[in-house]
């Protein structure tokens, strides 16, 4: 039975398409994974930076109607189902979007601990304080005065120094008033440091619910608890297109490299056939022929050299058999 040759050359050329494409198929998925993660990562800032905005101070109800329908545009989503808002207090929901999926109970989320305040702190001002004593927008501690820029000089006010304008001094306190000194007890000059709101803790979740999966922030700060959430449908829709757009680049790709490598194989393989070709036409009388040596690599320079020093030994063989048949002739 007869077998079919395989050409070495197709064997090559399709060897080397198929270790390009486990390369491609390789450093695609690592990719897309990173890629992946990173758009995450940015989902997961952006609504951070929506949280920390929103509990900066307290809101009307109406606030979050508004809030909700401006989310897409940080968010890149296309309508409003894409979103979730959350906003709770000690009294329950301020605000819930009324699209929130049936199936997911708020209190299933993993919110955050509040943070606590450091006792290091310096405690609020009572309101009734700030009432008695409203601090004055500039004070004048050193009790200094004002004088006018074109005052003459005294003994006991030294003029102001020469190319320097003349220094200027706060008002004085409305009504002549003074800050109350000494300040009230706990509370450093004037009042104290300004209450701030520490920043709310903060967690990320991902959620299944209502047929899509969600990627939550959840935050827990004196003013209450808000959730917003974003369906990570977004993100499968432009990773979509990316893995689409692979898979129509691979298979281009591919023919070019196993083109490549097809041609790139006739080239090495040049020599080969040269070498065949002389064989094929090597007689008795044409053992004078050589293979000229060119520009081959080292490993198919040394299998002409071979092959025509075989040509020298037949030759001179085939000469001394000539001599001794004429001999016996």
């Amino acid at each position: 039975m007869k077998t079919r040759s395989k050409s070495f050359r197709l064997r090559l050329a399709v060897a080397t398409a198929l270790l390009a494409g486990v390369a491609l198929a390789g450093f695609a998925s690592i990719a897309w994974w990173q890629m992946r993660s990173a758009k995450i990562d940015t989902l997961d800032r952006q609504i951070r930076d929506q949280v920390e905005r929103e509990l900066s101070r307290p809101w009307p109800a109406e606030h979050w109607t508004h809030h909700e329908h401006n989310m897409g545009r940080a968010f890149g989503t296309r309508t409003i189902q894409q979103t979730l808002l959350l906003m709770q207090d000690s009294g329950g929901d301020v605000f819930r979007s009324e699209h929130w999926p049936e199936d997911l109970n708020p209190s299933a989320l993993r919110w955050p601990s509040p943070q606590k305040r450091p006792a290091s702190a310096p405690p609020a001002i009572p309101r009734d304080v700030l009432d008695a004593n409203p601090p004055p927008a500039e004070a004048d501690w050193a009790g200094e005065t004002e004088q006018p820029a074109d005052a003459e000089p005294t003994d006991d006010a030294p003029p102001p120094p020469r190319n320097r304008s003349p220094r200027t001094f706060p008002p004085p306190f409305r009504d002549g008033q003074r800050p109350p000194f000494p300040p009230p007890d706990g509370f450093p000059p004037p009042y104290g440091d300004a209450p701030r709101l520490r920043p709310p803790a903060f967690a990320t979740q991902t959620v299944e619910a209502g047929n899509s999966r969600w990627r939550f922030g959840l935050a827990t700060s004196p003013l209450g608890k808000l959730a917003i959430g974003v369906d990570l449908g977004v993100v499968d829709a432009e990773m979509a297109d990316l893995r689409n757009a692979f898979l129509l680049a691979t298979p281009l790709t591919l023919g070019f490299i196993g083109l490549g490598a097809w041609f790139l194989s006739g080239r090495a393989l040049s020599p080969i056939k040269r070498l065949t070709t002389t064989m094929q036409g090597l007689t008795a009388k044409g053992l004078g022929q050589r293979i000229a040596l060119g520009r081959e690599d080292q490993e198919f320079r040394q299998l002409i050299q071979v092959f025509n020093g075989m040509l020298v030994r037949l030759s001179i063989l085939f000469d001394g058999f000539s001599c001794l048949f004429d001999q016996i002739d």
